[in-house]
């Protein structure tokens, strides 16, 4: 099973109750320490973002990256990633730049973000697991910070590590996700 982003809680807390249902997590650039996420700039500035103005912000959103789908890349190193964003752009491959113009044409997650948000894990339920995990995380990620893959390979027994790279929350985009993917695939697959 793999949990995203803000939907790190929920699938904790299904690997902690459901050993028997779930043989594998994977943690993707996922939120593991919700206990000290309301301290978090970044979760105050996505919680701006679902606001009541989100819907007239995404229409923006969508709009810029028609317009000019490299601006928008650029703007998205800009929020979701450490990384300086000219480089981070200049590093972005052409396929890249349309995977994140792409994720601007889908629907909002306005509605699963904030019901992520409602979702927190204690430090007892997160020691709970005891499957095999898979880390997936950026020391980039601007949205969910590094720290929740610290507090996860610190707190839960079989935990291993696969760094993503510059393109920090927004790992499908990275150059390498071709090989973060096959990590995946492999722990999955229990073949690694």
């Amino acid at each position: 099973m793999s949990a995203i982003s803000g939907g790190g809680p929920t699938g904790i807390a299904l690997a902690a109750n459901f050993p028997q249902r779930i043989e594998r997590l994977v943690l993707l650039a996922a939120v593991s320490q919700p206990e000290e996420r309301i301290h978090e700039p970044s979760y105050k500035n996505q919680m701006a973002f679902y606001g009541p103005s989100h819907e007239m912000q995404w229409a923006l959103l969508r709009l810029i990256s028609n317009l000019s789908p490299r601006a928008m890349a650029r703007q998205t190193m800009a929020i979701f990633s450490t990384h300086d964003p000219d480089d981070a752009l200049s590093r972005l491959s052409p396929e890249g730049v349309e995977l994140i113009h792409q994720f601007y044409q889908g629907h909002s997650s306005r509605k699963g973000a904030l019901n992520d948000a409602a979702h927190t894990v204690g430090l007892e339920l997160v020691q709970a697991i005891s499957v095999p995990v898979l880390i997936v995380h950026s020391r980039e990620d601007k949205s969910v910070p590094f720290i929740h893959a610290e507090w996860s390979l610190k707190n839960i027994s079989q935990t291993r590590l696969c760094e993503a790279g510059f393109t920090g929350h927004f790992i499908w985009a990275d150059p390498d996700y071709g090989n973060i993917n096959s990590q995946i695939v492999a722990f999955l697959q229990n073949t690694k």
